[in-house]
């Protein structure tokens, strides 16, 4: 056999095992469902061996891509890993459509209400595990992040914290208005990453490479954020020796919040420091960086201060 056939060999192999490794679930998680208006909603639960009932126990929430699954998003992030080494409950919620979308608030009307299956899935986990109130949190990726951003909004009461990748609070229509998320009533703390080279969800703004859609900055929707958290105008600074990753702090902040925006130069449109494998994304990126690792230190230190019965305006 020559050395192409091997190699074309290794690489169908490859492939194809890692297409099965999609397909099982990590150790205890559960494919489960509830019911939401009059649609069946899907969902991956991870309840770490460690879990106690007699103590408190953080809940994140992690929120697929457009087109993407559940599944996969729990393999790529490796946040159950996560979970099972420091001891708290992660969600995968499973969009609906084909291909798989959120419906975030700015995409124009829709009979699917997402936030409400958020919402309600929080209530079922809650109502069956001693899940601490004080540290409940929202990340996602991509179409993901847009509905992360609007559910830290909407349940600001409800969300400690929220965890951004590659993410948007609105888009702008062609006649250059601005259609986003309404600010949140309390204040969430944010941590988000963004990379420069990201085509699908341009950093600067802008048009997605997969879409019609104009949509506001990466830049700018942090500052919306910030603002709304009172947080200080002028940010904390640091950049790595190489100039890759530039971190911006946004401290003095309402309730003790806090809004910390990774800019990864060299970043396309990625989980950073996912598992995804080299025939998938074999552009340069700064792995050195875990967007889950970093998620889950910020969500650490920052649980909900106060309660507070304030409403959200969706």
């Amino acid at each position: 056999m020559t050395w192409t056939k091997v190699a074309s060999a290794l690489v169908i192999s490859i492939v194809l095992n890692g297409c099965a490794a999609l397909s099982v679930l990590p150790a205890r998680s559960r494919d489960l469902n509830l019911t939401v208006g009059r649609e069946q909603r899907d969902y991956i639960l991870h309840v770490p061996k460690s879990y106690d009932r007699s103590q408190p126990t953080p809940l994140v929430i992690l929120m697929h891509g457009h087109g993407s699954r559940a599944q996969t998003f729990e393999r790529l992030t490796g946040m159950s890993g996560k979970a099972d080494k420091n001891d708290f409950i992660v969600a995968y919620p499973q969009a609906l459509g084909s291909p798989s979308v959120w419906h975030t608030g700015v995409d124009g009307s829709t009979r699917i209400d997402d936030v409400a299956f958020i919402r309600t899935l929080i209530d079922s986990i809650r109502s069956r595990y001693n899940v601490d109130p004080s540290r409940i949190y929202v990340a996602g990726h991509s179409n993901g992040a847009f509905m992360a951003y609007r559910v830290g909004a909407v349940l600001s009461s409800t969300i400690a914290a929220i965890g951004i990748s590659a993410g948007s609070i609105g888009r702008i229509t062609s006649r250059g208005d601005t259609v986003r998320i309404s600010a949140p009533a309390n204040p969430v703390s944010l941590i988000a990453f963004h990379g420069k080279a990201d085509d699908m969800v341009p950093y600067d703004g802008g048009a997605e490479t997969d879409g019609p859609r104009r949509i506001v900055s990466a830049p700018q929707s942090i500052r919306f954020w910030a603002d709304s958290d009172g947080c200080s105008a002028t940010p904390d600074t640091t950049v790595t020796e190489k100039g890759n990753v530039i971190r911006d702090d946004f401290t003095g902040c309402e309730a003790g919040s806090e809004v910390v925006f990774y800019t990864i130069v060299d970043g396309t449109h990625r989980w950073v420091g996912d598992s995804a494998p080299w025939w998938k994304f074999w552009e340069h990126t700064n792995d050195s960086l875990s967007a889950t690792d970093e998620m889950w230190s910020f969500f650490v230190a920052h649980p909900r201060q106060r309660a507070d019965t304030s409403t959200a305006t969706r």
